[in-house]
């Protein structure tokens, strides 16, 4: 499936370099809750390049950015920070896939939250709000 996706990027050519789409799937992918920073996704492009990319995976669908709020705040997305983001992908088989992670070893564990630092944890729960409707999340 993730293939599929990535015999897609040629046909976004006019908007994205494939190849600056591709990285940025690949390092969202290698990040998944820890914070994103548009000049650090890909080392061959320039920020702008790589956020335009990022911007055009996201009206794909294919990941969610999860802007920095303060938890004083009300609404909660008053503050949000368009600079300071966390992203998620559309669907956790892709972080697995994308990570070459084992689908076995989250049998064997007891402790799920801790399995990669909590990764695939918010990964999950960040994808069901999303799927739930709620189109902006906040960390």
């Amino acid at each position: 499936m993730v293939e599929t996706y990535r015999q897609d990027f040629p046909k976004y050519a006019s908007y994205s370099d494939k190849r600056c789409l591709n990285h940025t799937l690949s390092t969202i992918a290698g990040n998944v809750g820890h914070q994103i920073k548009y000049t650090k996704l890909s080392d061959e492009f320039s920020g702008p390049t790589n956020k335009k990319a990022f911007e055009l995976l996201q009206m794909a669908h294919v990941l969610h950015k999860v802007r920095e709020a303060s938890p004083g705040s009300l609404p909660p997305g008053a503050n949000a920070s368009d600079q300071r983001f966390k992203a998620l992908l559309v669907e956790l088989g892709f972080l697995r896939v994308f990570n070459n992670l084992p689908a076995h070893i989250e049998f064997m564990k007891n402790d799920l939250l801790s399995m990669y630092n909590g990764a695939l944890a918010e990964q999950f729960v960040g994808q069901e709000m999303v799927s739930s409707g709620s189109d902006h999340l906040y960390y």
